[in-house]
């Protein structure tokens, strides 16, 4: 899963949460927080739930980059009942 990164550190800014804490929160590991940071803001299929679960559906589908994932954006959060 790509996630927009100016929108999510907005996010985390606004709740008081440092980006670093966040991914920690997801339980990513070194190489994870790097491939995150540089990579091209992609998350793996593990991380992407934590990630849905984390945040929540009604934030998470303004954070997610469908675009660049060629996938067209969801009109609200029940896509993610699924997820879990």
């Amino acid at each position: 899963m790509k996630i927009k990164r100016n929108k999510l550190l907005k996010y985390l800014q606004r709740i008081g949460v440092s980006e670093k804490e966040f991914l920690d929160s997801l339980d990513l590991s070194l190489d994870q927080h790097i491939n995150y940071s540089l990579g091209g803001n992609t998350l793996d299929e593990e991380s992407s739930r934590k990630f849905l679960n984390t945040i929540g559906a009604d934030h998470a589908i303004e954070l997610i980059d469908w675009e660049a994932m060629n996938i067209a954006r969801p009109r609200n959060e029940y896509i993610f009942a699924y997820a879990n």
